[in-house]
């Protein structure tokens, strides 16, 4: 997904605890709901001496909000929806109709395998209801969710920049919504056919006058995924604290005493209310602001996911990112691509394999590791995996399910 330094920080996000509830309430999804949130105590069915994740408030859908992404994910919305009108469009009808094949074409063939095993191997294995971490990620809450559909505070980080949603009926007058949603189709073509972003890809469709970032992505997956949309809350977090934005400062670079991020809150079929955080950061070691480092050290017993991570972990400039998993997750499922095996402690992991390892793909071919090739040749309990995900989509895969002990 990623092949040079730079993509180091590829994609990222982080919980950050809400401590003065407030609602500042909008119809124009330009300038969504800000809600900060409380949480409550809650408990798991795993049994573990793990601190559970503290429940959310609960949240309420904000209906504007929610029919703007009802059209951008091209889906219908209720008659009485705000951009019902907009839906008259033949070029949004046509997107429909690709978007809802590709969708069925994905669902029937990789997640249908991908949800039968989560459900009967890997949730079982896991705590699953606590904080997801997911860096180097992108706006792929797509397989997040497929993964870990229980985890209610998801956090996401990556280079790309937050991005917002558009103000429909003003692109509709100026005669950009057909071009914004060409925009969307382009960009969601990687995850599709290679179940990761390209990181090049990203940056050239994101320096399109139409695209300005990544949270409308994030907000399609959330959409197709059953989800209803509460809230959107832009935010840069700097050594003094976070402070609240409109969003339009995405057009500009964070510079190094400041990270950008969009807060998403959300709903799932059930009613239950869950939290995205992504934040637009690099880190690299002599990048990744201390502030930051000391927020994400708040996150503790976490399920870390790593996927198509560009080997970055493997260096010795991405040590504070690498500790900083080792130290404060439960459980971390990667394939290679994430934290090279001699960097774990044998003795404080249990490890469940997944698939065959094999040698990385011609791009990263000299980080094989002789070392987890023996592991994996030798290990007995290996299982096979009934999907592909990652850089090997169409070959032999391999993941790694490491418990802490």
């Amino acid at each position: 997904m990623r092949n040079s330094t730079l993509l180091a920080a590829a994609c990222f996000s982080i919980f950050i605890a809400c401590k003065n509830p407030s609602t500042v309430a909008t119809t124009d999804p330009a300038n969504p709901i800000a809600v900060d949130t409380t949480r409550q105590g809650t408990t798991t069915d795993v049994a573990t001496t793990t601190p559970a994740t503290p429940a959310l408030q609960q949240a309420s859908v904000n209906n504007s909000l929610d029919n703007a992404v009802d059209y951008i994910a091209c889906m219908s919305q209720p008659a009485d929806g705000a951009y019902k009108a907009l839906e008259a469009d033949s070029m949004w009808t046509a997107q429909k109709r690709n978007f809802d094949k590709t969708w069925a074409t994905a669902t029937g063939k990789r997640f249908a395998a991908m949800n039968k095993w989560q459900k009967e191997e890997f949730t079982p294995k896991i705590q699953p209801a606590q904080t997801l971490f997911y860096p180097f990620s992108g706006p792929d809450y797509l397989h997040a969710y497929h993964l870990y559909p229980q985890a209610t505070r998801i956090v996401m980080l990556g280079l790309e920049p937050v991005g917002k949603l558009p103000n429909l009926n003003e692109y509709k007058k100026d005669g950009k919504l057909n071009s914004y949603m060409n925009y969307l189709n382009n960009s969601l073509s990687d995850i599709f056919n290679h179940s990761f972003f390209h990181t090049n890809h990203m940056r050239e469709q994101l320096k399109d006058e139409y695209a300005k970032g990544i949270t409308p992505l994030l907000l399609f997956f959330m959409k197709r995924t059953g989800h209803k949309i509460a809230t959107i809350e832009h935010f840069i977090l700097n050594a003094n604290g976070r402070v609240v934005n409109d969003g339009n400062y995405i057009v500009d670079k964070p510079q190094g005493n400041e990270v950008f991020g969009v807060d998403i809150t959300f709903l799932d079929k059930n009613n239950v209310t869950k939290k995205l955080t992504y934040y637009s950061a690099n880190v690299h070691d002599k990048d990744m602001p201390d502030f930051f480092l000391k927020e994400l050290q708040k996150l503790k017993n976490t399920n870390t996911f790593l996927k198509s991570a560009s080997y970055l972990m493997h260096k010795p400039y991405f040590s504070k990112m690498r500790n900083l998993i080792l130290e404060n997750s439960q459980s971390i499922f990667q394939d290679d691509t994430g934290i090279s095996f001699n960097y774990y402690e044998k003795n404080k992991w249990k490890f469940q394999l997944y698939g065959q390892y094999t040698t990385p793909i011609a791009l990263f071919a000299n980080l094989y590791q002789p070392d987890l090739d023996t592991y994996w040749k030798q290990d007995s309990s290996k299982k096979q995996l009934p999907f592909n995900l990652g850089y090997h989509l169409s070959g032999p895969q391999n993941y790694m399910l490491s418990i802490k002990k």
